[in-house]
């Protein structure tokens, strides 16, 4: 990827739908055990540090993101969040730890059937369907949701997979499988920026 247009991209059904549902349907088996967020109102959220499963689709989707960024990749993590009815995602770049990005929808539930919420990269507007994925580079690029202006028993599951570029300045960072990396990585991104 390179600095411009192609720094983010739409990559249709980039995973089937029924891996997808099956995902999601995972993490509702378990909602009251996945914590409320502190930094987005009104949605839950967890680190894969947390949950086996999301770091092995991580490392699933490695070569497919490396063929679509011609880039040699490192798995740092991924992110899981359910956003209600009335949650918003405030204009933001990521950490150093999310130098290449994927956000792709796992599912939702509107009540008008007609309704769509769009992610916006760098001014670019992506509607995502089920199974759909944005590339883009977090560190980078602003990116944002306006309010989910449905009810507050709706919602939409969303899935982030971070990871760094193995000839870029965070090639160091390791993959947070435990609190103590996590804090290590912020450490080192720290001293760095």
């Amino acid at each position: 990827m390179t600095n411009n247009k192609k720094d983010y991209k739409l990559l249709k059904n980039f995973l089937s739908k029924d891996l997808c549902l099956y995902l999601s349907s995972f993490c509702f088996r378990f909602i009251n055990n996945i914590p409320i967020a502190s930094d987005v109102p009104n949605t839950r959220s967890f680190h894969s540090a947390s949950s086996e499963i999301f770091s092995n689709i991580m490392h699933y989707l490695k070569p497919y993101v490396e063929k679509e960024t011609k880039l040699k990749l490192k798995p740092i993590y991924t992110f899981n969040r359910i956003y209600y009815g009335g949650s918003s995602l405030v204009p933001h770049k990521d950490r150093s730890s999310c130098e290449i990005s994927l956000t792709i929808t796992l599912d939702y539930k509107y009540s008008d059937k007609n309704y769509q919420w769009p992610f916006f990269v760098d001014q670019e507007e992506y509607v995502l369907d089920i199974g759909d994925a944005v590339l883009y580079k977090g560190r980078e690029y602003e990116h944002w949701r306006y309010t989910l202006d449905q009810p507050e028993t709706d919602w939409h599951h969303q899935l982030f997979v971070h990871y760094v570029d193995l000839d870029g300045p965070f090639k160091f960072l390791e993959e947070e499988f435990s609190n103590e990396i996590i804090k290590k990585n912020r450490e080192f991104i720290k001293n760095y920026e």
